[in-house]
């Protein structure tokens, strides 16, 4: 998002993936997930280091652009969990309402549903969305 309202002209089309514009004031729930993706089984072979742990949680609670939304000028495709509690779905309703020329698909599951359980799904929105342009 930052990207696209900093130096809209590098940005064509941008895709949001189980994100929003600020935090939902769950800041336990945001360092809950962020500790169970650091579990050996999800994070493979190469761990972040806890500097950059770190820093991702202060980012990911303390960003908020909400207010600028408008101003994205590229065509937007927001693709978010039906039951997503880390960034409720209330967030990318809100961002599809304030984004112009945005475009909002619900994906059943939580917040990695996207991208873990409905990955043909997401890359088949993704791929007609890519195309249009």
């Amino acid at each position: 998002m930052t990207l696209a309202l900093d130096w809209p002209q590098r940005v064509d089309r941008l895709v949001l993936i189980a994100t929003s514009p600020r935090a939902a004031g769950r800041r336990w729930l945001v360092r809950a997930g962020m500790m169970v993706a650091d579990l050996p089984i999800l994070r493979g072979h190469h761990r972040q280091p806890r500097h950059a742990i770190r820093a991702q949680f202060d980012a990911t609670t303390r960003f908020d652009c909400t207010s600028r939304l408008g101003h994205i000028s590229a065509p937007v495709l927001i693709l978010h969990g039906k039951s997503d509690y880390i960034a409720p779905v209330a967030l990318a309703e809100q961002m599809t309402a304030l984004i112009p020329h945005c475009r909002l698909v619900l994906i059943d599951g939580g917040h990695l549903a996207p991208l873990l359980t409905q990955h043909r799904r997401l890359v088949s929105e993704i791929g007609a969305f890519l195309a249009a342009g």
